[in-house]
């Protein structure tokens, strides 16, 4: 539900109108996503939301995304056809 509201962008919310978006967006899906049985209410899916971004962010720092791998491999492979693939 976070990437679709989000899409591919990696918010920090550090600032106080994402913390605020952040709150919000827990508080819509709460009834939907939450199990008050073990706290996982509008604070846990908050943090939860926090915690995969943050991991988001460092995974894409540590590897490339996989077209630019697919790009690059295709690039320097003499057996493909290079006919006005680069221009």
């Amino acid at each position: 539900m976070a990437t679709k509201k989000w899409g591919d962008e990696l918010p920090k919310f550090n600032s106080s109108e994402s913390k605020a978006e952040l709150k919000a967006f827990a508080e819509q899906i709460t009834k939907e996503c939450g199990i008050p049985e073990i706290n996982f209410t509008e604070e846990g899916i908050a943090e939860h939301i926090k915690t995969f971004y943050n991991k988001q962010r460092r995974y894409r720092k540590t590897k490339k995304p996989a077209l630019d791998r697919v790009f690059v491999s295709i690039k320097f492979d003499n057996n493909f056809p290079h006919d006005n693939f680069l221009s």
